[in-house]
């Protein structure tokens, strides 16, 4: 095969993708889009041990693998966009961030997407 046209394919596979990813990352919501969006996403789970004054950001100590002692905090940010629930149900941010109760958070890029959070209360 020649230089030349070796070159033109090269650069138009280059073009092709790069424009399905610019397509994929603005396309408005559908399974495939959100299967390759969601492939960013990372879920921790572990439990509060600090959350900032004005609820901005919060700390998680993020369990791992026991007999291996692997035990890390990570701090997430939290935005506008960011979902709450409590024990279940729709929350803000205040009612839900508290220290000591057990998150699991979904984020992406340390930003926090949604934060399903289990009070300590005992079940009535």
């Amino acid at each position: 095969m020649n230089t030349k046209l070796t070159t033109c394919i090269t650069v138009s596979s280059l073009v092709a993708a790069a424009s399905v990813s610019a397509a994929l990352a603005t396309a408005p919501a559908s399974p495939i889009v959100e299967m390759w969006r969601a492939s960013a996403t990372e879920i921790v789970h572990g439990q509060i041990e600090g959350v900032a004054d004005d609820f901005s950001e919060f700390t998680v100590r993020v369990q791992g693998e026991p007999e291996f002692g692997d035990e890390e905090t990570m701090t997430l940010k939290v935005n506008n966009t960011t979902q709450f629930r409590l024990d279940g149900k729709e929350a803000t941010k205040e009612e839900a961030l508290k220290v000591d109760r057990r998150a699991t958070a979904s984020h992406e890029d340390g930003v926090a997407i949604s934060v399903d959070v289990r009070s300590m209360k005992s079940p009535s």
